[in-house]
């Protein structure tokens, strides 16, 4: 998981979390628009990015809670646990929070599989505004009570929707604010009240997922992004609850319903796009080499170099027997060898090897490069030809493998013996470096001036290679 990714579902999360449209359903389908792998920590990441919205609500209702905590424990003491209303207000949080607590420990399996679903979770996303839409008609037949007239059937009833907004299409708030809008509350109470019991259930969620998260192979590699997300998801959630208790004084939640209902059918729609299918790639001809410790790794990188240009055929090294290759030529256990024998241990340079010219396209303006241009070319320094006074357009560097007369007669005088860039492009042949530079006006190589053709240009050879 990167920063940015911590940064937009922190984002997704704060902003979603309390407004009744469901953070789990938007963090579920952000990741799928985005095409972001689900990986092993994203349930931990979701549930502890969560936790940092609990912070939000405890900091805006700390003198709630610190009123509720001391009548609570104030009543205990006394023997008279329902004395006040703030006592009262307690005990219901709890009464409201056993539902969920109960059906997240027997169905956790279920519930985690059910965040891997965007089809799913789009359906959800829809009943979810389904369900604001109905609460608020019904909320208009009847007379609405204050917080004050809460009572032990409104908290189940609330526990229970509570309960259901596990599954990630269902809003915890919209589902509860509407159990309380369906038991005759005013939207603010509810909302208040779905606030306050959110509490216990984000708590018991976060130190579930921690564990979880603790299990995760390379945790420590996600505690900088949920650290991240969790802070964006604390700041911009403490800010709308300040916004939406005081939007649902004056309004209903049903912009928040059609919300719900387009963003699902719009997740449906594109679900439902196919997916354009590429053509199965052709079986590559397979090619026998024969080799021997010493010179398979060089038939490796010129085969990734060949595959470049040439994806119809496959090598596949043999190892040579102890008798040689010939005979194992002969009975038809390879198609080629590359081996290296006592008597050819020394390397020699072919005719026109010690000259070599550095090539570019026909159309690039360059004409001539210094020594220290070439270098700063190839070593990657250089990567725009702007920089050198051409025509814009990113350098695509082409070098012969590292192994051959050419490579050894070029880096020491010109790369001083480093290594060409790591974008560089491996050509296995002079054929192919002169295909790969001719077709892009950005490319820059060198070759043997033996191997020189119109297809490239030469430019004016830097001293190091006169």
């Amino acid at each position: 998981m990167t920063i940015f990714q911590a940064l937009l579902l922190g984002l997704v999360q704060g902003l979603t979390e309390f407004i009744p449209i469901s953070s789990s359903a938007h963090l579920v389908l952000v990741r799928w628009l985005m095409a972001w792998p689900r990986g092993p920590e994203a349930f931990a990441f979701d549930v502890l990015v969560q936790v940092g919205t609990l912070v939000a609500v405890v900091a805006y209702f700390w003198r709630d809670l610190w009123d509720i905590t001391r009548h609570v424990l104030t009543g205990l003491a006394r023997r008279r646990p329902l004395g006040t209303p703030e006592a009262r207000l307690g005990w219901l949080v709890v009464v409201a929070t056993i539902p969920a607590v109960v059906l997240g420990l027997l169905f956790k399996d279920f519930f985690e599989a059910a965040f891997g679903d965007p089809v799913s979770t789009a359906v959800q996303l829809i009943l979810n505004g389904g369900l604001l839409f109905l609460a608020e008609w019904l909320a208009r037949r009847q007379r609405a009570r204050a917080l004050a007239a809460l009572n032990t059937t409104d908290a189940v009833v609330m526990g229970l929707a509570q309960a259901a907004a596990i599954l990630p299409g269902i809003s915890r708030s919209g589902a509860t604010i509407s159990g309380g809008l369906v038991r005759g509350l005013e939207r603010p109470a509810a909302a208040r009240f779905s606030f306050l019991m959110s509490i216990p259930v984000m708590l018991g969620a976060g130190v579930v997922a921690a564990k979880d998260l603790l299990a995760v192979p390379d945790f420590g590699a996600y505690v900088l992004p949920i650290a991240i997300g969790f802070l964006v998801a604390a700041v911009v959630g403490y800010l709308c609850i300040r916004w939406l208790l005081g939007y649902l004084s004056r309004h209903s939640m049903n912009i928040f319903a059609a919300y719900c209902v387009v963003a699902g059918v719009l997740c449906l729609l594109v679900a439902c796009v196919p997916t354009p299918t590429l053509p199965p790639a052709p079986t590559p001809a397979v090619v026998r080499v024969l080799v021997t410790d010493m010179t398979e790794p060089l038939l490796l990188d010129l085969a990734a170099a060949y595959a470049l240009v040439n994806q119809n055929v496959a090598v596949a090294p043999v190892l040579a027997p102890a008798a040689g290759p010939a005979g194992a030529l002969a009975a038809g256990e390879a198609d080629l060898a590359l081996v290296i024998t006592p008597a050819a241990e020394l390397f020699a340079t072919p005719l026109g090897y010690a000259r070599l010219v550095v090539v570019v396209h026909p159309e690039n303006a360059i004409a001539s490069l210094s020594v220290e241009q070439v270098r700063a070319l190839f070593a990657g320094d250089v990567t725009d030809w702007a920089q050198l006074g051409g025509a814009p357009g990113r350098v695509q560097v082409v070098v012969p493998p590292a192994s051959s007369e050419a490579a050894r007669l070029f880096g020491p005088p010109v790369l001083l013996g480093a290594a060409p860039t790591v974008s560089a492009l491996l050509a296995p042949t002079w054929d192919a470096l002169r295909a790969l530079v001719s077709a892009n006006p950005n490319a820059i190589g060198y070759l043997p001036a033996a191997e020189l053709s119109s297809a490239v240009k030469a430019l004016d050879p830097p001293e190091a290679l006169r």
